[in-house]
């Protein structure tokens, strides 16, 4: 059984492209990573919401790289809408449910955010 997890990941200079170790992307180069409501069950992530801060001059280009990794790890894009200040994403793979949404923050790019929700029909 999955058991709901709440945790603060501290972000370092190099940070992971994968979110705990699992087959969903992070953003790479964003870090200090905030989560809520994580349940996994072995090394598979089934329920989650991660909150991503750190630089991004394109938001468009990240989610790019970050689909890329994505089709990688056999997840189905499902759809996206991006331009350089703001793009979203979603994702699917089995039962699983990935959004993915980039924003460039508009006076400072190295203070912009990333939203990760993945959801489980289980």
């Amino acid at each position: 059984m999955a058991a709901p997890i709440a945790l603060l990941i501290a972000g370092c200079s190099s940070p992971s492209t994968s979110l705990m170790g699992t087959d969903v992307t992070s953003v790479a180069g964003m870090a200090d990573i905030r989560a809520t409501d994580v349940a996994t069950t072995g090394d598979r992530l089934i329920r989650g919401r991660f909150t991503l801060h750190g630089p991004c001059e394109d938001a468009g280009v990240a989610m790019e790289r970050a689909s890329d990794r994505m089709l990688q790890r056999g997840w189905t894009r499902q759809g996206i809408d991006a331009d350089d200040t703001h793009a979203v994403a979603t994702f699917v793979k089995d039962d699983r449910t990935c959004r993915i949404e980039i924003r460039r923050h508009p006076e400072d790019p190295s203070r912009s955010t990333a939203t990760i929700e993945v959801d489980s029909a289980m």
